[in-house]
């Protein structure tokens, strides 16, 4: 499957609906699993901001605490994912430069994945910009394979132009 799995359940709900910068069926973490994944005060707190994009707050949380940045959210997601949804570009670049990792928790580039499937090519210039990688370590043809599902010449060129390896 070449979409992008955050989580296993239907995931749009719970979204703010100004947050549709996705295709119908691309799953987004939403409020609710943030509120049920096992996070600390202070980790809630910005995965929460994140998600209502209150980019004040979640820079002030990531001030006090960089190490936030790096916060694994259930199985599959992590802070990065949750600025994608945000569909802010100064959201991904806010959490990058606090040291979240650029191509995700697990070298697998989801953060990317996720950004390929917006409508917004801002996304994922921004993660390539931060230092993601077009061929991530753990899954280097995903990112390939997540633009041809989606059948997006533009973002098969992103890729192209940060020096993604076509074969």
């Amino acid at each position: 499957m070449f979409a992008v799995t955050l989580f296993s359940a239907a995931l749009m709900s719970g979204m703010p609906a100004e947050a549709a910068c996705f295709p119908p069926g691309v799953p987004t973490p939403t409020l609710a699993q943030v509120r049920s994944a096992e996070l600390g005060q202070s980790a809630r707190e910005l995965a929460e901001a994140l998600i209502e994009r209150d980019l004040e707050r979640a820079g002030g949380l990531l001030d006090a605490d960089p190490a936030l940045a790096r916060t694994e959210i259930g199985d599959e997601a992590d802070m990065l994912m949750l600025a994608v949804a945000s569909c802010k570009p100064t959201a991904i670049e806010l959490l990058l430069r606090s040291g979240a990792p650029a191509d995700g928790r697990d070298a697998k580039g989801r953060p990317l994945r996720l950004a390929l499937a917006a409508y917004d090519p801002g996304l994922a210039h921004a993660l390539l910009s931060g230092g993601a990688s077009p061929t991530p370590a753990e899954a280097p043809l995903e990112p390939f394979r997540e633009a041809i599902a989606r059948n997006s010449q533009g973002a098969v060129r992103l890729l192209l132009d940060f020096r993604a390896d076509p074969d």
